[in-house]
């Protein structure tokens, strides 16, 4: 999904997700296009980034989940 989540957003959402009592099969997202190059580039500028885009199949019972609170990139590392 080439996607990045700080995991306390990760977890919060989650909570959110329990506390609602739906049972179910969740995937959180960002919600930001291109989070996990952004997330890279900022671990190291100089290293080239080699995307490999492979598709995924998601269930139709899959709920898609923007979390809530996501913390900046610079925060969380």
């Amino acid at each position: 999904t080439n996607d990045a989540l700080y995991v306390i957003d990760a977890v919060e959402a989650i909570f959110e997700l329990i506390e609602t009592g739906n049972p179910g099969s969740y995937l959180l997202e960002s919600g930001r296009k291109g989070y996990w190059a952004q997330c890279a580039a900022h671990l190291d500028e100089h290293i080239p980034l080699t995307i490999h885009r492979e598709s995924i199949q998601i269930d139709s019972h899959v709920r898609i989940v923007p979390v809530k609170n996501l913390t900046a990139i610079s925060e969380a590392i």
